[in-house]
């Protein structure tokens, strides 16, 4: 706790003493306190002084390069997060580089809204500067600073400093497929890779979906719609920073109607006996699978001699009567017990269309073996 936090608590504390010796000294029968010390309690325990998390590293890089610098910040209430250029106070709603020798200097707010993002191209003129965050709420306020060094652009570049051999290029993927932004590192000694998206939100990698393989390569699990965007990916270490080529990832919904996989027509089984029929059908969106069986009813036609039909025989339809709920992509139906020849539909549906296949469960009567056979296969076994 800083001295901050820690005068706000003793204000708290004082302030809690003082209105319950007034209470104190109040007849009983008007003795109603207005406060509850659990609740101020409570409130005391919530409370959090801004605290930095991730504060921006020193940073060298060539000159006419990019920069990029984050910072992260926790407290409650949310605090209040700047960047400072040298001493120019830099925000999302005033960053212009103005004064400070910067071009396309911008700073963005981060998505899940705990941070900013520091992005300029390097100018000479900006080798030794000092780039600050500064974080404050009423309970605390925190620093962390972080120096520029700027590499000349004529000279070679240091020995060490990390090298993109290969950059990620240009990618489609589909919604729910995984995909692999390449990106392979060489640097002395080894870097940290981050992933920046759209030119400033790194890529949280604590996400299950996301994970680095090789030198630095990304690979993005049950890709969504979202995914979509422009992607580099950064390399650090105490050398330098370097900034790969930028790639767009575009993914696409790409539907199409169900298709119920290779399943065969005709089953045959024992009497009293049980089978499992499976059926999984393919499809996007994911179809919804399940059983059915047929059954008919008769319709019937109106009167001929009134509205002047050809007299016919009753029309059948079928009405289908469901046996298991719908599941994504594959159903099971257990038979047991089975006496009676039916014909089972599978059943598969999504937004682009339905689609049946029937099986028909045939109970076949095996012969059985009687002791006339085994008299007649013996003798035959045995010569």
């Amino acid at each position: 706790m800083n001295s901050r936090h820690f005068g706000s608590v003793i204000a708290f504390l004082i302030m809690v003493v003082t209105v319950d010796i007034f209470v104190e000294l109040l007849p009983i029968s008007n003795a109603q306190p207005w406060f509850n010390v659990q609740i101020i309690q409570e409130y005391l325990n919530l409370t959090e002084p801004a605290r930095i998390i991730e504060g921006p590293q020193d940073t060298k890089a060539i000159y006419g390069e990019d920069v990029i610098l984050f910072c992260r910040a926790t407290g409650n209430p949310e605090p209040q997060i700047t960047f400072l250029w040298n001493s120019r106070e830099i925000s999302p709603t005033t960053s212009d580089g103005n004064g400070i020798g910067l071009s396309g200097l911008i700073v963005r707010t981060m998505t899940k809204g705990n941070g900013l993002t520091l992005r300029a191209k390097l100018q000479m003129s900006n080798n030794g500067d000092n780039v600050t965050c500064r974080v404050f709420n009423q309970f605390g306020t925190d620093s962390a600073k972080a120096r520029i060094t700027v590499y000349d652009a004529n000279e070679p570049p240091p020995k060490g400093l990390p090298k993109i051999t290969e950059n990620p290029t240009t990618t489609i993927g589909q919604v729910g497929d995984s995909t692999h932004l390449q990106c392979e590192v060489s640097a002395t000694p080894s870097a940290s890779v981050v992933w920046i998206k759209d030119n400033f939100f790194p890529i949280d990698l604590s996400d299950p979906r996301y994970r680095l393989i090789g030198s630095g390569s990304l690979v993005i699990e049950s890709l969504l719609e979202e995914d979509s965007g422009v992607y580099e990916c950064m390399a650090r270490n105490i050398i330098g920073t370097t900034i790969s080529n930028a790639c767009h990832l575009n993914v696409r919904r790409i539907e199409f109607p169900p298709t119920i996989k290779e399943i065969p027509s005709q089953v045959f089984v024992s009497p009293g006996k049980g089978i499992n029929l499976t059926c999984k059908a393919s499809g996007f969106p994911l179809p919804m699978v399940w059983w059915a069986i047929a059954g008919s009813a008769p319709i019937v036609p109106p009167d001929s001699s009134k509205v002047g039909f050809l007299p016919s025989s009753p029309i059948h339809y079928y009405a289908e009567r469901a046996l298991t709920e719908p599941q994504p992509q594959q159903a099971t139906l257990r038979l047991t017990d089975i006496t009676d020849q039916l014909t089972y539909v599978c059943v598969a549906k999504n937004n682009l269309g339905i689609v049946r296949r029937n099986v028909s469960v045939i109970v076949k009567l095996y012969p059985q073996l009687t002791l006339q056979f085994y008299r007649i296969l013996i003798p035959v076994v045995l010569a």
